[in-house]
């Protein structure tokens, strides 16, 4: 999380547990979608073991590249395929393709940049700032990308109350840039957490 070790530690344990009740709750179509709050469990841990690295001055790189990997690799993709695993018809599975897609190509940036470039984490602020030595020009069509493999699959499923999900999400996110753009990638990723919970009223 984005503020303190202990609060991403008690997220990551209640994220878990949110999680074990969405897992007994899913069919088995519904697996991946309500693994979402697990995934996210594991993330704030990681974040956790960032935030008392970093406060003690110790190197965490091993810990900021499987946190990065969640934030371009898993995220980018999993929503698609999870909602694609549920969508009750030939067609919505076929528009699912394009967010899935983009997923695709933003993670196979995201592999590139991490060969040309070592992440690093620093604590701004009380949260903890991920910085890349990436061009700049980059910046808007990653973003672009981004959004649309994680927000659209919410837009483009007919389940109940799935939109719901993805409009909070993107509030989240506009709310983050315009207050914590310097520390985006782990106050978005906390926002997307906390919201996580919905996956537990989406599954009937």
């Amino acid at each position: 999380m984005c503020f303190s070790a202990t609060a991403s530690f008690t997220a990551s344990a209640v994220l878990l547990l949110c999680g074990i009740a969405a897992l007994t709750r899913a069919k088995e179509k519904q697996r991946l979608f309500a693994m979402i709050p697990i995934l996210f469990s594991i993330q704030q841990f990681i974040e956790g073991t960032i935030w008392q690295s970093l406060m003690a001055g110790q190197p965490a790189q091993m810990a900021i590249y499987a946190y990065l990997t969640f934030v371009y690799i898993v995220w980018p993709n999993w929503p698609a395929l999870a909602i694609t695993q549920m969508a009750p018809t030939a067609k919505e599975k076929l528009n699912l393709r394009l967010p899935l897609f983009a997923g695709i190509i933003t993670s196979c940036i995201a592999i590139a940049a991490f060969f040309v470039t070592t992440p690093q984490a620093a604590i701004t602020c009380s949260h903890i700032a991920y910085r890349a030595d990436l061009p700049s020009w980059l910046w808007l069509p990653g973003s672009a990308l981004y959004l649309f493999a994680t927000l659209a699959p919410f837009f483009i499923s007919s389940i109940a109350h799935m939109w719901i999900m993805g409009v909070v999400l993107g509030i989240s996110y506009v709310a983050t840039l315009l207050f914590y753009k310097v520390a985006l990638t782990s106050v978005w990723c906390f926002f997307a957490a906390l919201l996580s919970v919905f996956v537990f009223i989406i599954l009937k």
